[in-house]
């Protein structure tokens, strides 16, 4: 696993996956689905993807939009490489933050 991803690298490889995406698209994708992952603020999701490219993980290309032209951007072997490699490695235990685990917890006071 490389030092120079984090865990918001690995969500937007994901998402970007085999046919590509801009960062509108992923923003919209976590709007839309269940916050799988918690990014923070959307500005960090339309970041990434340039922050990947410049690192050689993507490659981005310019597409007609409606307005003007969009950046859309694929995965590069690195990238493909980064994810089959992050793949390989076993998950974290997960972090729960529940209010209500910590009242059970503390349920002896």
């Amino acid at each position: 696993m490389s030092t120079e991803l984090n865990g918001l690298s690995y969500v937007v490889l994901n998402l970007i996956g085999r046919y590509g995406a801009g960062p509108h698209d992923l923003v919209q994708m976590a709007r839309r689905g269940q916050r799988l992952y918690w990014a923070g603020a959307e500005s960090k999701i339309y970041a990434e993807p340039k922050r990947l490219a410049a690192l050689g993980y993507l490659s981005s290309e310019k597409t007609p939009g409606k307005t003007r032209d969009r950046t859309h951007y694929r995965l590069t072997d690195k990238g493909v490489r980064a994810v089959q490699e992050w793949l390989a490695l076993p998950s974290r235990f997960p972090r729960i933050q529940s209010e209500a685990a910590i009242r059970v917890q503390a349920s002896d006071l």
